[in-house]
């Protein structure tokens, strides 16, 4: 954890534990008033003065260089911007106040107000994976924004104490490889590294490949000592970020999965907000997405032209050796879902997509 993240962590906490004695003392006076507002000291030459800030920490898992943290920032500056100062957006990246778990928990008790990417919703993981909902990246986006899947959310959220107002632009999961793969057979050759969740294990060996279950942490090293092939739970991003193009060879482009990084907010925090403050985080999250999909166009270019430069070769895998992954693959990760989701989670997100392919 680097310093700077050690001293925001340290500022959260001691606002936490401060907070706490402030309402311990009100408590024994019998004057518990909830307030909306942290109120931080501005020291000047002559005196000390308290502005109102509407304070809100944001939580993410990646690295502080990477994409999602870098729309964490443009949240920040449009809502600093639009609120003119009054709504202040605190980053912390790399899950340095804590893992996806502790991060689900502080959301839902209002600790922590926002979080983008892994969170509380369960039908992300269904919604991940094209063979089960039958749409690819641009109709998933339509039915999001359609209705449907929002009423899905809201029903979900009212369950686990959150709301979820945008989403990052997605983008398909790839394989990467030191092996080129254009076929089925060629797959089941490789020795594949996953991250050990039963969806994704259930996926890949359906498809006849050898996994190796290892935190992301490991998989440099073991692809350096020979003991992993390939990675399936990357993307072209993460490929970069983690160096892996110094030992693979090949970006086999399955479009076997969507990645998905949702913004949530914790209901509880949304519904103290006032009409005025929910419209100016709203349209900071509406410009924050424009945003997005405008840089995410020119870091594709730069990602697939720097990774060429080292010598990676790009792989399409035929469409009927997608379809028959798919078609391997359909029975078993319909079953591993309805026991991860529950019969009634899984029935709606069913119906929902019921008439999206012809299986």
């Amino acid at each position: 954890m680097g310093e700077d993240c050690k001293k925001r962590r340290t500022y959260f906490l001691l606002t936490i534990l401060m907070g706490a004695l402030i309402l311990a003392g009100c408590s024994s006076q019998g004057q518990i008033k909830e307030t909306e507002f942290l109120f931080r000291q501005t020291e000047t030459e002559d005196h000390i003065t308290e502005t109102p800030e509407l304070v809100i920490y944001l939580t993410h898992s990646e690295s502080e260089d990477s994409f999602t943290n870098w729309a964490a920032q443009e949240l920040k500056k449009q809502l600093e911007s639009l609120s003119q100062g009054q709504m202040i957006l605190e980053i912390y990246a790399d899950d340095t106040l804590g893992s996806v778990k502790e991060a689900d928990y502080m959301l839902k008790e209002n600790q922590v107000q926002m979080r983008i990417g892994s969170g509380p919703s369960r039908s992300m993981f269904y919604l991940t994976y094209p063979l089960l909902t039958g749409m690819e990246i641009s109709e998933l986006m339509d039915a999001w924004m359609g209705g449907q899947l929002d009423e899905l959310f809201a029903w979900e959220g009212k369950q686990n104490g959150t709301r979820i107002i945008g989403v990052l632009p997605p983008e398909y999961r790839v394989l990467t490889s030191n092996q080129a793969v254009h076929t089925l057979e060629e797959l089941e050759t490789l020795r594949v590294r996953t991250a050990g969740h039963s969806v994704t294990s259930t996926y890949w060996e359906c498809q006849g490949a050898v996994l190796v279950e290892m935190p992301l942490t490991e998989v440099y090293l073991a692809m350096q000592q020979g003991i992993v092939d390939a990675n399936a739970d990357g993307t072209i991003r993460s490929m970069i970020s983690n160096r892996f193009y110094l030992q693979q060879n090949y970006v086999i482009e399955t479009k076997h999965q969507i990645y998905l990084e949702p913004l949530y907010v914790s209901e509880s925090f949304y519904q103290k907000l006032t009409e005025e403050q929910r419209t100016m985080l709203e349209n900071a999250v509406t410009a924050m997405e424009d945003a997005c999909r405008e840089r995410q166009t020119e870091i594709d270019e730069e990602n697939r032209k720097f990774l060429e430069e080292q010598g990676i070769q790009f792989l399409s895998l035929p469409e009927e050796e997608r379809e028959k992954m798919e078609d391997l693959a359909y029975d078993d990760m319909n079953r591993v879902m309805e026991e991860l989701l529950g019969e009634e989670l899984f029935e709606k997100l069913r119906l929902i997509f019921l008439h999206s392919h012809d299986r």
